[in-house]
């Protein structure tokens, strides 16, 4: 009885760890999800998700540097007067502005 006893609790345990894994990485997902990341490229106060970065109403004067792979730059609702030439060059995705 002890054997099984313990075969069980040890069934259980598992179970429950599973449980814990599973809610973990839900959690953690709906989390992702939810709440866009911020990295290190992304310009601060402006919103940015994967290769999207969206810098509206921030009353910027000047163009943000931003990671090379963005492909979608918002810029709308600034101060920003000048372009100066070749302000876009190194951002190759990039094509929307």
């Amino acid at each position: 009885m002890q054997v099984s006893g313990r075969s069980l609790r040890g069934r259980a345990a598992a179970a429950m760890r599973w449980k814990l894994r599973s809610l973990f990485l839900a959690v953690a997902w709906l989390f992702v999800a939810a709440f866009p990341m911020r990295s290190a490229a992304c310009p601060s106060r402006c919103l940015c998700f994967r290769t999207t970065v969206r810098c509206m109403h921030l009353m910027l004067e000047h163009i943000p540097a931003v990671s090379p792979q963005t492909t979608i730059l918002d810029l709308r609702f600034n101060k920003i007067k000048d372009i100066p030439s070749g302000a876009f060059r190194r951002l190759k995705h990039l094509n929307t502005l």
